[in-house]
């Protein structure tokens, strides 16, 4: 249960002060979704993505980071999150998963050192 809550401390002032986007492709039924769906919440320096699966679910599915150059700082949920381009991949979904990324806008001191391009929290 700490996990949960610290990582929601840490996206505390993107909720409060950032901008949101909702992706996805949730179907044309709201009370039988299929698909999935992100909420991008961010300021111009982090952000966080919460993405939610329904029914009928990709396996693998990528949503569009917040700002450019961001990295992921961390993730909740274990499934693999990685990074390609601008986007966030996430695979080894099913239906009626859901996943939590911070990410960080990249500054230019840290331009010149290695960024891990992929973060797996499987257990």
């Amino acid at each position: 249960m700490k996990a949960p809550i610290e990582l929601y401390r840490k996206a505390f002032p993107e909720i409060k002060h950032g901008r949101s986007q909702i992706r996805g492709d949730i179907g044309p039924s709201r009370r039988h979704p299929k698909g999935w769906q992100g909420v991008v919440r961010a300021t111009d320096e982090e952000g966080v993505v919460i993405i939610h699966t329904f029914g009928h679910a990709p396996e693998e599915y990528s949503i569009r980071r917040p700002g450019f150059g961001s990295q992921v700082v961390e993730a909740l949920i274990p499934l693999a999150v990685s990074t390609q381009g601008d986007e966030l991949r996430v695979t080894g979904a099913s239906a009626f998963d859901n996943q939590i990324v911070l990410v960080k806008k990249v500054s230019l001191q840290s331009r010149g050192v290695k960024i891990p391009m992929s973060l797996n929290l499987e257990a």
